[in-house]
Parts: C-alpha cells; structure tokens; sequence
C-alpha cells in the first residue's frame, strides 16, 4: 500500500473520531440539559409544594381560629343567661332578704307592743291603780267636751283624735302609743297599725276600769251593727260598723293583722274586768 493510501485512511478515521467525539458531547450535553431540566423541575416541585403546605397551614390556622372564635361566640351565648338568671337570683335574694328582714323587725316592733301593752293593762287592773284611771277618765272626758281636741290637757299625752260609742256611752280621747302614760288618760293608738281613718287595720287600746262607764269597762256589752265614730285633728269625721267581737288571749296578735282594700278600727281591752286572763276584741270596718 502506498503512502497516500495510509494518509487518507488516515484523514478517515480522524474524520470519525471527530464524528465520534461530536457525538459524545451532543450526548453529554443532552443529558446534563435533561439534568438540569430535572433539577429545575425538582425545584418547581419542591417550590409548589412548599407553597402548597404553606396554604395548607393557612387554611388550617384560619378554620383553628374560626373554631375558636366560634366556641367563644357559643359559650358567650350559653354564659350570658346562666349569669343574668344568676344575677337575677342573687337579686331576688337580696329582695327577699330584705322583706323578710322588714317582717322580722316589724314583727319584734308589734311583739314588744305587744308586751309593752300586757303590761299597761296589768297595771289598769290593779285595784290600787284604780282610782287614778277613774279620775283620769272623768278628767279626760270632761276636757274633750270643753276645749278642741288639739288641746293637750295637763299631765295628758296630746290629742290626736276622739272615739265615740253612742251605744255605750263613750267618748274619749285617743293618744298616741300604749305607753303607761297614755292609756292613763286617753284611749292609746297602736303607732305600727294604721293611720286613724286610713285603709289597713287601725287598732286602739284603752283600761277596763271597775267604775261603770270609765273608759272600755261597757266594751263588751258592744254589738254587731253599732256604731263607732272616730273624729281626727283636722275635724274629719270616720264612721265604722262592728262586724266582730271576740275573746283572745294575750299573745294572739293576730287581731293586729292589717288588710290593703279596707279601713278596719280594732278595740282591745281586759276581760274579764276581775282577774283579766284574755283580751276583749272590737272589730269595725267602713261601709
């Protein structure tokens, strides 16, 4: 073979290896674009879903505070009527502590009238006490028919009024209070009963002296249908009906229960005259 044979044999194969080596880095490029194109997809990926948690997250987060902010709303709801049925509670309480405080006191003011008028009574029905409610009686009788009745006679507690019962004779004075020096000369008003004349039940309480016609001593011989004026300061004129007489005994205070439609006048005194064990009760009531 010649020399120019082998040169161009020669000049072939390097052409070849040329060829070869053009393949090679076409391939090699290739698969380092398909390379960097998985990277960069990977990446993408990578990117969408941390994107994708990152919403995920979100949306969690918000329905975690949705779900809060709803069960505050809900217990809000369910704690607003339970504390108002409990502040309304603790008020009815206090309310009714309050009434029943006032009923107590009230009952313990009437209880020690109550005592307070035993006592004056007893001392009424005491033979050496005897002669002094007489004149006083006589004193306060003949005073009431002279001078007005806002005159406030000596020794004698100021007038508030007069009680008149033609059926028996009696006109007396009324007093403020059943102290001793009260029912000494006046026929007494119960100063926790009500108002002379007014709704509820007045109650007046006076001696049953031994001396006919002195004070109360002819109260029992009252009837149902009689009639029993009361004449005030101011000059007004009351007029009730007895619809009741009865016997108590001395701690029954029930003769002291008032009423709220009608104007009640209560008497109370000794019976019996000697030896008092009870208390006679006069009941009249306005028409």
């Amino acid at each position: 073979m010649g020399k120019s044979d082998k040169d161009n044999k020669t000049e072939k194969e390097q052409e070849l290896d040329n060829e070869n080596q053009t393949i090679e880095a076409n391939q090699k490029t290739q698969v380092n674009q398909a390379k960097e194109a998985n990277q960069t997809d990977t990446r993408d990926n990578n990117a969408e879903k941390a994107t994708e948690g990152a919403n995920i997250r979100a949306k969690k987060t918000r329905q975690s505070q949705v779900g809060s902010t709803l069960i505050i709303i809900g217990l809000i709801i369910l704690i607003i009527p339970i504390a108002g049925k409990i502040i309304t509670q603790n008020r009815r309480d206090k309310m009714l502590e309050d009434f029943y405080l006032a009923v107590e006191n009230e009952s313990v003011a009437e209880d020690e009238q109550n005592i307070q008028l035993d006592e004056v009574l007893e001392w009424g029905v005491d033979q050496e006490n005897q002669e002094e409610i007489i004149q006083n009686s006589t004193q306060a009788q003949q005073q009431i028919q002279e001078q007005p009745i806002q005159t406030v006679i000596k020794k004698m507690p100021k007038v508030i009024g007069i009680i008149s019962i033609p059926s028996i004779n009696v006109r007396l004075p009324i007093g403020e209070g059943v102290d001793m020096d009260t029912l000494k000369f006046t026929v007494g008003h119960m100063s926790n009963t009500a108002a002379l004349g007014s709704v509820g039940n007045s109650v007046l309480a006076g001696h049953r002296s031994y001396t006919f016609g002195s004070f109360f001593n002819r109260l029992d011989q009252v009837k149902i249908g009689d009639k029993i004026t009361i004449e005030k300061s101011d000059g007004t004129e009351i007029v009730y009906t007895v619809y009741k007489t009865h016997l108590v005994k001395p701690e029954d205070t029930s003769v002291l229960n008032t009423t709220k439609k009608d104007k009640v006048l209560t008497l109370i005194t000794c019976h019996p005259v000697v030896n008092p064990d009870s208390r006679l009760i006069v009941h009249a009531i306005v028409k």
